[in-house]
């Protein structure tokens, strides 16, 4: 694993070490995801904290934030995104 990152989470073993189930992984850049992996990519719900304060709560598939969330920048203005294949919505 490289220097500098953190993980707690559930694993599978078969295949091979997957994260799999509720964790958090923080970055060394000091970005932060709290929410479900799924083959090892945040797939599900969670909270993805960017280094600036800015951070995304909602779905996730594949790594992609997808469907149903909310976006608050490191000003506090707040997006949303209601459903998938709609557009981000200051709220």
């Amino acid at each position: 694993m490289v220097s500098g990152w953190v993980l707690c989470c559930e694993w599978t073993v078969l295949p091979l070490f997957q994260m799999n189930g509720r964790g958090t992984l923080e970055h060394p850049s000091g970005a932060m995801y709290e929410g479900d992996f799924k083959d090892n990519m945040y797939h599900g719900t969670g909270t993805y904290r960017y280094p600036d304060g800015t951070k995304y709560c909602g779905s996730f598939s594949k790594n992609w934030l997808e469907g149903d969330g909310k976006f608050t920048d490191s000003q506090g203005l707040v997006w949303r995104h209601p459903q998938q294949g709609s557009s981000w919505l200051e709220t």
